[in-house]
């Protein structure tokens, strides 16, 4: 069954990956009821892009991501000629004219998703109703969320780094705004966007630097996630190595660790550099993670 509560779910995950080894989708602040495994999303997970992981949020709802639950203060009305932003009645009502392109019946289809799916005290089973029916528009859905994931609100940017991350290649329309979300100020954000490119062939390695860089991120969920997903890559990451081998000097994780021994043996000859880092931590791990990091350091080795 899939139906597990929050509290059921991340311990599973920090323990040992759900689904014989899948890393499958996990609840970001899930001290909220509300905050809770999509059971639409794992189910898309495992039908799609295979082993990688990503953070996953109810968006909208309080605790999710980064920052409070926003009770909306403003609602945007538009039309094809004016954008007319309606305030709460303490701020004074502000017309702003521009002139905008009216929307497809695709782009507005995607717009009434996202502004659901979105929408803060939305019950489970219409978000998740909601999402499984972007999730169908796969182009026409990547399109919309690339414009959300670079003009987008906190809760829209976050909503849109997940999905396009469990759409896999068929996000490749939001390549360039998935690049862009790499420096995004939110972690989760960033994290979900490497989880999304490295499922892009052409764009994967571009989400390698950002992947490290995660791996000192504060929160553990987002190291783990950073880990597991550097663990999925292969030569590709050759021209890293020297990061690599400051983070087996500097971090003291052993789930880091193995996941950055694993990488650097299937790198293979190129990562020889690491090797002295390697050995340093064969010393002074437990045993689990002496043996992966002595099988590393024999296919560096390998002729």
């Amino acid at each position: 069954s899939w139906n597990y509560s929050a509290a059921e779910c991340c311990p599973r995950i920090s323990i040992e990956p759900l689904c014989r080894g899948i890393p499958v989708t996990c609840v970001k602040g899930f001290d909220h009821p509300m905050n809770r495994m999509s059971v639409v999303a794992v189910r898309h997970r495992l039908r799609s892009a295979g082993p990688l992981a990503l953070l996953f949020c109810l968006a909208g709802a309080p605790g999710c991501g980064q920052r409070p639950a926003v009770e909306p203060s403003a609602t945007v009305e538009r039309t094809a000629e004016t954008a007319v932003e309606t305030t709460s009645p303490e701020v004074p009502r502000t017309l702003v004219t521009a002139e905008v392109a009216p929307l497809d019946a695709h782009e507005q289809q995607v717009d009434r998703l996202i502004q659901t799916l979105t929408r803060p005290g939305l019950p489970a089973e219409e978000w998740e109703k909601a999402h499984e029916e972007l999730l169908t528009l796969k182009h026409d859905a990547a399109l919309g969320l690339a414009k959300k994931l670079t003009q987008g609100t906190d809760v829209e940017r976050e909503l849109a780094a997940t999905t396009l991350a469990l759409l896999g290649a068929d996000a490749v329309a939001a390549a360039p705004a998935l690049e862009a979300a790499l420096h995004d100020k939110a972690s989760f954000v960033r994290a979900n966007a490497t989880a999304a490119l490295l499922q892009i062939p052409e764009r994967s390695t571009a989400a390698i630097p950002t992947l490290i860089q995660l791996l000192d991120d504060s929160d553990p969920q987002i190291r783990q996630l950073a880990a597991m997903n550097l663990g999925s890559l292969g030569e590709e990451a050759a021209p890293f190595v020297d990061d690599l081998r400051k983070q087996l000097a500097t971090n003291k994780s052993p789930e880091v660790l193995t996941a950055m021994a694993e990488l650097l043996g299937r790198i293979g000859p190129a990562a020889k550099p690491a090797i002295p880092e390697l050995q340093k931590v064969s010393f002074s791990q437990p045993e689990e993670v002496r043996a992966v990091v002595e099988a590393a350091i024999e296919a560096i080795q390998a002729p």
